[in-house]
Formats: structure tokens, C-alpha cells, sequence
């Protein structure tokens, strides 16, 4: 059975992975950014790498660090 944290962390992931996802949808077929361009492809992947960053820092905090022990 998935335990409430994880179940927090996919929902929180899960719809803000989808309304970035749709930023970025919308945001190519207004025209603000063309793929074929080097800088806004850079941009576009920084984008995404920083986000999946962010998802990882906040797994590793969450999941990770917590049982490690620690102090008190």
C-alpha cells in the first residue's frame, strides 16, 4: 500500500507536472519559442532539468533524508 507522503508527492508532481507540461504546450503553439533556435532550445532544457531537479531535491528531503536519523 503507497503511504500518504508519496501519495502527496505524486498528486503535487502529478498536477503541477501537467499544468507545466501545458504552459509549455501552449506556450509552442503561440509562437514564443522555436526549437530549432539554439538558445530557446537551452532554455527549454534548462527548464525541464531545473524542474526535475526540484523533484529530486524535494524527494531526496523527503524520503530520504528523514530516515537517516539525525539528531533529535
Amino acid at each position: 500500500m503507497v503511504g500518504t507522503e508519496l501519495k502527496s508527492f505524486l498528486y503535487l508532481y502529478g498536477v503541477g507536472g501537467a499544468l507545466f507540461l501545458g504552459t509549455f504546450i501552449l506556450a509552442y503553439l503561440r509562437g514564443s519559442f522555436d526549437l530549432k533556435s539554439n538558445d530557446d532550445r537551452r532554455v527549454v532544457i534548462f527548464l525541464l532539468v531545473g524542474y526535475a531537479a526540484y523533484i529530486g531535491f524535494h524527494a531526496i528531503t523527503q524520503f530520504i533524508l528523514p530516515g537517516s536519523g539525525g539528531t533529535p
